[in-house]
């Protein structure tokens, strides 16, 4: 029994020998005059991404860069290459990351290195009228008081939106794994489109029918009718609430 003890021990410090054990992160923040900007593109691997619409002429970026199981020695390199990369074209902001992010090892592991897991945190705060064109693949989507045109597309995770002053604009929030949440004013009007393969379709505004949908697809308007408010998902339920 000792002997095996012994060997466990020496396993552990052979594995953990030069790691960083707590989690590390670095935030940090960049700020864009909004002035003939109308559309945010966003794209990045793995992470959480909140966007808010606020009444200001700039547009702020905030990232919590989160590293766990990393070498002391490997940190500054991996925070440099999880900068980033902002590009302007025309009236469109670009805002895109190259690294792989996500968990890239695995937790426990008796053979060979252990592969750094890396995580991002975005807030984005924007004018509420400016378009938001966002693409993420693991992780959770936020989306709070944004009156603009918004294209959502999410791989894995849930999609949450929020808006209390309606919607002047198609919305079209989409994801393959994941639930998607709407909150909207019990007097909005707005043509309602939702589509899930496997989970419930939910609501309490009135389209006939209210609570629980039978079928996979519903389609109806709200109110009268309006700009579009389309929520797909494969795998996840879909549920849209008044507030």
């Amino acid at each position: 029994m000792k002997i095996l003890q012994i060997f466990v021990i020496l396993i552990f410090l052979g594995i953990s020998n030069g790691y960083s054990h707590s989690k590390n992160s670095q935030t940090i923040e960049k700020f864009f005059n909004a002035s003939g900007i109308s559309l945010v593109d966003v794209q990045f691997s793995a992470g959480n991404l909140t966007v808010i619409g606020e009444d200001r002429s700039d547009i702020s970026l905030k990232v919590e860069k989160i590293v766990r199981h990393a070498k002391e020695s490997q940190l500054e390199e991996i925070f440099e290459e999880t900068e980033p990369k902002i590009a302007i074209r025309k009236n469109e902001l670009y805002i895109f990351f190259d690294y792989k992010g996500g968990n890239g090892g695995r937790k426990f592991i008796f053979f060979g290195p252990r592969k750094p897991s890396i995580n991002l945190n975005l807030e984005i705060r924007a004018p509420k009228k400016i378009a938001q064109r966002l693409k993420l693949s693991a992780g959770n989507i936020t989306l709070q008081n944004i009156t603009g045109p918004v294209q959502v597309r999410l791989i894995a995770g849930n999609i949450s939106a929020k808006f209390p002053q309606g919607i002047s604009n198609d919305m079209a929030l989409r994801a393959s794994v994941g639930t998607i949440t709407a909150l909207l004013p019990s007097d909005e009007a707005f043509h309602f489109v939702a589509k899930t393969r496997i989970g419930d379709i939910e609501t309490n505004f009135p389209i006939g029918v209210k609570g629980k949908f039978i079928t996979k697809r519903v389609t109806g308007d709200i109110n009268g009718g309006g700009s579009e408010l389309r929520l797909d998902t494969s795998v996840g339920s879909i549920d849209v609430k008044r507030l």
